[in-house]
């Protein structure tokens, strides 16, 4: 409860730049959220090594990371600039100092996540709420008898009255021995 009995505001959740820019990558690229997450991870981890902080255009990695819908903004909201001294004929971004950091990375892991989440939620009959239906033979074959005896349990009466299993002894009654028959906790 709030002050003299208001009730505490609800603000509405504000989305960085990176959030919005890796939401849009989300519906669109898993591969392209799997690359910022390797050279996030690189920068992160190793901030003094010069070679992860350069990408050249001309990769075709970098080039389909950019070439995703949101992806050079994504780029551009983790840090990565435009390197003034490439050649024109082969452009290539950087990523300054200071860029690059664990908070970062675990933003891109989480998009990275929710992603993969979302791929399998469209994969598995686009969120309709069914069940697949099964490739495999055997998974046929099962879910056809698991069918069946479901239709078997409904068509049964409701009514009759249920029947109890009764033990019936293995190969003509065997002996079953206890700890109390071999001796043990005897005093």
């Amino acid at each position: 409860m709030g002050y003299a009995g208001y009730v505490p505001a609800k603000l509405g959740e504000v989305k960085s730049e990176l959030a919005a820019s890796l939401g849009a990558l989300v519906s669109s690229s898993v591969e392209a959220l799997e690359f910022l997450e390797a050279v996030t991870r690189n920068a992160a981890t190793q901030p003094g090594e010069a070679k992860f902080r350069r990408l050249r255009e001309g990769n075709a990695r970098v080039g389909a990371a950019l070439a995703a819908p949101g992806g050079r903004r994504a780029l551009a909201a983790l840090g990565w600039e435009a390197d003034p001294g490439a050649d024109a004929a082969d452009p290539a971004l950087v990523l300054p100092r200071g860029q690059g950091t664990s908070a970062q990375l675990k933003a891109v892991v989480d998009a990275v996540g929710e992603a993969r989440r979302a791929a399998r939620r469209r994969g598995a009959g686009g969120g309709g709420g069914g069940a697949a239906a099964p490739t495999n033979p055997d998974a046929a074959r099962l879910a056809a008898q698991l069918a069946a005896d479901r239709a078997e349990r409904a068509s049964k009466d409701a009514e009759a009255p249920l029947v109890s299993s009764k033990a019936v002894p293995l190969g003509g009654g065997a002996k079953v021995v206890s700890a109390g028959d071999l001796g043990v906790n005897r005093g």
